[in-house]
């Protein structure tokens, strides 16, 4: 994915300026991603004031940059088009500042037009919004058409019109706070049936914190239940295996650091700078194309003397009824055909020839790793 350079980092300051909010290269900002940081991660301390310009400075310096690379990997992935005959018709609910469509505009390929409706309940933020817009037009061959209406999230779904494309980006956490798991979880399931059925592409994303994270594989499990098909992160339709344990969740860890500029500012604010994490789910009324038994790693590699493994999750390897797996090679099986699996990182899609392994849930020396299998329809 192309990096955000300076002329990027430039946009956002005109717009910090015009606005006259905090810019990112002020001194006191990174202060200012911290203590936004601590209260977005700790509950307790939510009730804490920050101020509503220090906010959204550091949402606009800070966040914008770094959440639309979330929604870009997942449209790259997904290998979303921008239709030839006709514009892109999209719905970003809950758009903030808009970083959910700015992410898709980057990750769509192909030429022409995007139409994007905006939808928040926050009027500074839609006005932001535009004046970004304005600012970085659009993406490559594909031109922006932004408009902004001001509304609450259950407000819209309760009216939305068919289009191709609804993105919920960093929201589900932030609504119906308070309310006991199971009411939240029946409340998102249905709004969110709604959106996907009138949408082609439904784009969720949030966190990888463990909580909103596990929230969202419930909602997951929910949708499939009301006739609903999952396109991303999961290659099948089965139980999730991540929600067995309580202290398990699933995630992307994408290979994107925040750019060069912004580093300084995350080492300021203690941080991570390196690494991009969110989870995510893709979600239409239609089921996926692809029936080839295929695996996605949703961990790092595991070392241990004398073998390594990987944690996948798709089609079933021994328990026909079990989609996840802890899959391991010894270190003296390993061989020609199976070396890729030396480099699967969590997220890589990738399949077995043949499509077997032992009791164990072992890879043979025969067993070829294909990696890089493409998610769309074969």
């Amino acid at each position: 994915m192309t990096p955000l350079d300076a002329s990027f980092r430039d946009a956002l300051l005109d717009v910090a300026r015009r606005a006259r909010l905090l810019p990112l290269d002020h001194p006191r900002f990174p202060a200012v991603v911290a203590e936004m940081t601590r209260k977005y991660n700790d509950p307790s301390l939510a009730s804490l004031r920050t101020a509503p310009d220090d906010e959204l400075a550091a949402r606009l310096g800070f966040w914008f940059p770094r959440d639309l690379r979330k929604v870009e990997g997942a449209v790259r992935e997904l290998q979303l088009e921008v239709p030839a005959d006709r514009p892109l018709r999209v719905v970003d609910l809950g758009a903030g500042l808009g970083a959910s469509h700015r992410g898709l505009l980057r990750g769509l390929s192909g030429a022409g037009l995007v139409e994007v409706l905006a939808v928040d309940d926050d009027p500074r933020a839609l006005s932001l919004a535009s004046e970004i817009a304005k600012k970085l037009g659009g993406e490559g061959d594909r031109r922006l058409e932004l408009r902004t209406e001001q509304a609450s999230f259950a407000a819209f779904v309760a009216r939305i019109k068919p289009v191709d494309v609804v993105l919920v980006g960093q929201v589900l956490g932030e609504l119906d706070r308070g309310e006991p798991e199971e009411v939240r979880q029946t409340r998102h399931a249905e709004m969110l049936e709604v959106l996907a059925r009138k949408a082609q592409t439904l784009i969720v994303v949030e966190p990888a914190l463990r909580l909103r994270a596990r929230h969202l594989q419930h909602l997951r499990a929910a949708l499939i239940a009301r006739g609903l098909h999952i396109h991303a992160p999961c290659l099948h339709e089965g139980a999730c295996p991540q929600l067995t344990k309580e202290t398990d969740w699933c995630h992307e860890d994408l290979p994107i650091d925040l750019p060069e500029w912004l580093v300084p500012v995350a080492r300021a604010a203690g941080l991570r700078f390196e690494g991009l994490t969110f989870s995510h789910l893709v979600v239409r009324k239609e089921p996926r194309g692809v029936t080839r038994p295929l695996l996605r790693a949703v961990s790092g590699p595991l070392i241990s003397k004398g073998k390594r493994e990987l944690l996948v999750c798709g089609a079933p390897l021994v328990d026909p009824s079990q989609h996840g797996l802890r899959l391991g090679r010894l270190d003296r099986a390993k061989s020609r055909e199976n070396e890729p699996f030396d480099d699967l990182v969590r997220g890589d899609v990738f399949e077995l020839e043949p499509h077997a392994v032992d009791e164990k849930g072992r890879l043979g020396a025969t067993t070829r790793v294909v990696r890089g299998v493409p998610r769309g329809p074969t």
